[in-house]
């Protein structure tokens, strides 16, 4: 179980609609001071407005303890926490946090990696781009799938000079039958690559079957 018995007070510093339904929110200690570092897919535990603990995937690049960068889909149909977060958060408001936690931290060994992402699972992909194209050693490609574009988050960033050779961005509008087809990046086994999926359940499912002849480790 999780102890959040140890939490403390950020300040909101910035709150932007990034795309449809998505907003980055901003979060830095409010004398200034330095964050506790993180490692790129960590999560960090945040308290709504309505009470509620819920637990949102770091976006910002892991080298800047300056701040934390969170994006949030506001799910009307969810479980009350996003509304919460999205309605009831303004820049100035100070949220309590925990610590910065990490069940999907990128793999040592691996040589290589393809990062799968759907919708808001975007958020610990874009920490996971920072930190790879910093480190400069270990080749990437991110596979971004999205309606459309106006529900695409990071668009400005993934097509940055830096990344967009490591980006492949693919809408589908709705439609089953535009849906990219993943299997051709799967269908091989490469030696040293990790898969790294992130999305609706659709979508992790599908990656899940499509690289079931692949290693476990990886």
């Amino acid at each position: 179980m999780t102890d959040y018995s140890d939490l403390r007070a950020l300040r909101v510093t910035r709150k932007q609609e990034i795309a449809r339904e998505i907003h980055l929110f901003e979060l830095c200690a409010p004398d200034g001071a330095q964050l506790p570092a993180f490692t790129a897919g960590a999560h960090l535990p945040i308290q709504v407005p309505s009470g509620a603990m819920r637990q949102y995937s770091l976006c910002s690049d892991p080298q800047d303890t300056g701040r934390y960068q969170i994006a949030v889909k506001r799910e009307a149909a969810g479980r009350g926490g996003s509304v919460s977060l999205v309605d009831g958060v303004q820049v100035g408001d100070t949220l309590m946090t925990g610590h910065p936690q990490n069940q999907f931290a990128l793999n040592d060994k691996a040589r290589s990696f393809i990062l799968v992402g759907g919708g808001i699972g975007i958020t610990p992909m874009m920490a996971m781009l920072r930190q790879l194209q910093a480190d400069g050693l270990r080749p990437f490609k991110l596979y971004y799938l999205s309606r459309d574009a106006e529900s695409t988050a990071f668009m400005e960033d993934l097509r940055s000079p830096e990344l967009a050779s490591h980006v492949v961005i693919h809408h589908d509008h709705g439609d089953p039958a535009r849906s990219f087809d993943l299997w051709k990046i799967f269908e091989k086994v490469v030696s040293g690559t990790h898969v790294y999926c992130c999305g609706p359940k659709g979508l992790m499912d599908g990656v899940r079957d499509m690289t079931g002849h692949w290693p476990d480790s990886a």
